[in-house]
């Protein structure tokens, strides 16, 4: 089934970009934390109370890829899951942003993951590929390009009043 269309307003603005940014890097973080505690919980549970104390007191909790990739999947599915149903997570739902192909529509599973590979890469380089927006002439970061996508500003509230004085 393909995704719903959604009509694209104007290109949301980087400061905008960056505080939705900053919102999803908290809730990021709090589900970085929480993922943590329950890796902790699992593994004391599977190695011992006392196993699990002695790698606390070493420090060598956290050796090894297990959290490190547990990590990585538990982000990568949270932008991954709301791209590809709303294109807005939580962070660019509250600053009104939205992520949308080329054509208008959702992103899919493969477009969030190149984005979102291509994100990291753009923030690598102390934001270069986010700040590229600035010299484009159609406005597109890195990762917009190689995903084939574009962040627009979405005003509900004025779309709404649009489409209520359209039907009347």
């Amino acid at each position: 089934m393909p995704a719903p269309t959604v009509e694209a307003t104007r290109k949301a603005p980087l400061p905008r970009r960056f505080a939705a940014m900053f919102y999803d890097f908290l809730l990021c973080l709090a589900l970085a934390l929480a993922t943590t505690a329950f890796y902790v919980a699992v593994k004391g549970w599977w190695i011992g109370r006392e196993a699990l104390d002695a790698q606390v007191e070493a420090g060598t909790l956290s050796q090894g890829p297990v959290l490190t990739i547990l990590l990585l999947l538990v982000v990568t599915l949270f932008f991954c899951y709301f791209w590809t149903r709303t294109g807005q997570t939580l962070g660019m739902q509250a600053w009104k942003v939205q992520i949308l192909t080329r054509d208008g529509r959702l992103p899919t599973l493969a477009q969030s993951l190149m984005r979102l590979a291509g994100a990291t890469l753009s923030f690598a380089v102390f934001g270069a590929g986010y700040f590229w927006m600035l010299f484009d002439r159609e406005q597109l970061t890195w990762h917009e390009r190689i995903s084939g996508t574009h962040t627009v500003f979405r005003d509900h509230k004025k779309e709404q009043s649009s489409a209520w004085r359209q039907v009347n």
